[in-house]
């Protein structure tokens, strides 16, 4: 069609279905991300390496899924080793008031929920603009859009 304008799309636009099936014609698709496939601190490279490893893949198939799913997993170990129990409720109050900061692949997260404001966007969403970037896809892969946007989450997920 000739069309040079790039597509711009949410965070699916990064899974392999979508750039397998688009191949070259996939490139420069532009999407919000939390995580992008690239060894940007240790953390995240012994996470990519051990992923590749685990699957014998080459690239992680939804890689902003697996990673969010990572942190989340440590997130609530952190909120059950803090309420000593497993009473849900104790849980639940943990994760609205973590002591400890919990280094994730994505950030380290330091108190990523509030206590439930029903006026307040942010209480129970752990994401805040530091933590997305735009991803860009290239010959197969998911890259930084911006150099200025990899500096970023590269600071965030420095351990404290």
């Amino acid at each position: 069609m000739g069309l040079t304008t790039p597509l711009i799309g949410g965070w699916t636009l990064s899974m392999s279905n979508f750039i397998d099936n688009a191949g070259k014609n996939g490139n420069g698709a532009l999407m919000p991300q939390t995580f992008i496939e690239d060894p940007i601190t240790p953390k995240a490279k012994a996470f990519i390496e051990a992923y590749h490893k685990t699957y014998n893949v080459k690239r992680i198939p939804s890689a902003v899924s697996a990673a969010q799913g990572y942190d989340a997993v440590y997130i609530f170990a952190a909120a059950v080793k803090q309420a000593g129990s497993g009473d849900t409720h104790k849980i639940k109050a943990a994760l609205e008031d973590l002591k400890d900061p919990v280094p994730g692949v994505i950030a380290v997260w330091k108190k990523p929920y509030g206590k439930w404001d029903s006026k307040s966007v942010e209480t129970h969403e752990a994401f805040r603009r530091e933590n997305v970037v735009m991803g860009m896809v290239q010959d197969g892969k998911v890259i930084f859009a911006h150099d200025e946007d990899r500096k970023r989450l590269s600071s965030l997920a420095k351990a404290p």
